[in-house]
């Protein structure tokens, strides 16, 4: 697999004590990321959108762990979750990537495919 980027999860979690989303941030190197330009319905028409797709292969993550893995891991990757590229901010809120200008999404789905000829784990936002 053919690398070209860094990318930074930021997992969602809600914090029981203050009674607020919080966001996790984890920094993974040497990922593979794609991005290509789609067209949805939406309310006002047709709207046209940037698609991510990120392959994490399985040496990039420094401990073994997957996607698939429990809260309590190093890390973990769900749909409303939100990632950028490069080596993002800590963040309060995801609007907080907007003034930094960087290139984010929001998880939309994600898989475990670490079997085969080319394992990885595959992550799609927009």
């Amino acid at each position: 697999m053919i690398t070209n980027a860094d990318v930074t999860l930021y997992h969602q979690m809600y914090d029981t004590a203050t009674k607020k989303t919080t966001y996790k941030k984890t920094v993974i190197q040497d990922v593979s990321w794609y991005a290509s330009f789609g067209i949805a319905a939406g309310n006002a028409g047709m709207v046209g959108k940037e698609i991510f797709k990120i392959r994490i292969p399985p040496e990039a993550l420094a401990d073994g762990t997957s996607a698939l893995d429990s809260y309590g891991s190093d890390w973990v990757v769900g749909n409303k979750d939100y990632f950028c590229r490069g080596e993002g901010p800590d963040i309060e809120k995801p609007s907080d990537l907007e003034k930094i200008n960087v290139r984010y999404a929001q998880v939309c789905s994600w898989s475990d495919n670490r079997r085969g000829c080319l394992p990885h784990i595959r992550i799609e936002g927009w």
